[in-house]
């Protein structure tokens, strides 16, 4: 019958499309796997960093070699070139390699290898602990900074919207370990992004949580400070610590 024959072509659409989806989603993981190959391969290359960081230096955080694991390589073609510092990405769930993010210091560009999807990984500073404090914030610069004013292990989600998968794993590893999350100020148009995903994020997690959102004065709003590390440099370190301060 007419009825028996859509519903025919009907499963053979359905069925078609979820192998284009299943093919599209294999690909993703190929690619994803192939890129953090790659930059495992060129982490090989590349030199340790023994001196201070031009970038982060330029954000307020001297001496961030000291705190962790960082390296520099350069690049003579593409979009962009020249000396860059390299940060080691680690998936929230296992502490496995994720690739790397480079950041160009003359430029402050923050790229990641075409194909790497950053999504539920990490920069780490510190130890887990579970039972210790653990402060989650967006960026590097600032969970550098986050570790050298409270010594607790600060992680950094690389995006906003990474910030709730990361903190549903890192809830799931460390049930015993206060959440504290660290919210970019993003006040400057409709929506506040930076504090809306750790608002969710607060919500969500069983954890003891706790949400700190750095606050400027005017003088400081028209240069358009957002962050932790713009705290620091409007502020200065004792209240920056201040800030960071939840119990």
């Amino acid at each position: 019958s007419t009825l028996d024959r859509s519903s025919a072509a009907s499963d053979v659409y359905k069925r078609q499309h979820l192998e284009r989806l299943k093919k599209i989603s294999d690909d993703e993981k190929k690619g994803q796997l192939e890129a953090i190959e790659k930059d495992r391969y060129w982490l090989n290359y590349m030199k340790k960093r023994d001196h201070n960081c031009p970038y982060f230096n330029k954000k307020g955080v001297v001496n961030a070699h000291q705190l962790v694991d960082l390296f520099f390589g350069s690049t003579s073609k593409g979009p962009f070139l020249g000396e860059f510092t390299a940060i080691l990405l680690s998936d929230a769930k296992n502490d496995d390699f994720r690739g790397i993010q480079r950041i160009y210091p003359e430029t402050s560009n923050k790229i990641f290898r075409k194909g790497l999807n950053p999504s539920g990984a990490i920069f780490k500073v510190g130890q887990f602990i579970n039972g210790k404090p653990i402060y989650i914030l967006e960026a590097a610069a600032d969970t550098l900074l986050s570790y050298m004013l409270t010594g607790h292990c600060s992680v950094a989600a690389m995006f906003a919207d990474n910030i709730p998968l990361v903190a549903a794993i890192i809830s799931k590893r460390f049930p015993d370990s206060p959440l504290v999350f660290v919210a970019d100020n993003d006040q400057y148009g409709g929506a506040n992004k930076g504090v809306d995903v750790c608002e969710e994020s607060l919500r969500s997690t069983d954890n003891d949580a706790f949400l700190i959102i750095p606050e400027f004065e005017e003088s400081e709003k028209k240069l358009f400070y957002k962050d932790l590390t713009d705290y620091c440099a409007a502020y200065g370190e004792i209240k920056t610590k201040a800030l960071l301060e939840f119990n």
